[in-house]
């Protein structure tokens, strides 16, 4: 199936000037848009809006930075598209548009982790950790637990908590892999608890 290039074109701009939140194209891109591709983007829209919007985007924001992303989404679409590969424009087009804003939600969520400010802690119910200083006598029992330990877990307990490395790199060191670092921590912790109880 051939798709008119002009009118794609066209309908990808419109979609970034498109004000109105109850539709996903906006009053200018139904006469540019192909019938069924604007259906599918419309449908692609509506389904994305049902997504929980990342922290510091409004649900009306976030509405519109999927329309502008759904109009990049579909200039590269109608560039890589190649019809001799047995694929339909309408399939094409569709699992470009959910895999292009899934990929962008996601992103915006990675990114949000490393941009909480004292409000958002508030939000997100965050407790910053404690300041108190411990006594001689309290650090002789957590030594002393951590003593207990085996080689190896005190050497995950080094890399992540004294030397600071992240949980993927003190994987590389140790060579294992991140997942596996995650759950020695976790046991670790549990096993320093019920020591120091």
């Amino acid at each position: 199936m051939t798709h008119p290039r002009p009118q794609l074109l066209d309908a990808a701009f419109s979609l970034t000037e498109a004000d109105s939140p109850r539709s996903g194209l906006g009053p200018a891109a139904p006469e540019r848009i192909p019938t069924t591709s604007q259906a599918i983007v419309e449908s692609c829209l509506k389904r994305a809006r049902r997504w929980r919007p990342p922290p510091r985007w409004s649900s009306r924001e976030w509405c519109e930075e999927n329309r502008a992303e759904a109009a990049l989404i579909l200039l590269a679409a109608e560039r890589a598209f190649d019809s001799g590969r047995g694929v339909s424009w309408d399939s094409f087009l569709r699992s470009r548009l959910m895999a292009g804003l899934i990929t962008r939600l996601r992103s915006e969520w990675r990114s949000a982790r490393f941009l909480i400010d004292e409000k958002s802690q508030d939000v997100l119910d965050l407790q910053p950790l404690s300041e108190r200083e411990f006594t001689e006598d309290e650090l002789k029992i957590l030594y002393a637990s951590i003593g207990r330990l085996s080689l190896s877990d005190r050497q995950v307990l080094q890399a992540l908590y004294w030397d600071g490395l992240s949980e993927s790199r003190a994987a590389l060191i140790l060579g294992v892999s991140q997942q596996a670092i995650n759950k020695r921590k976790r046991t670790i912790i549990v096993r320093l608890q019920a020591l120091l109880t």
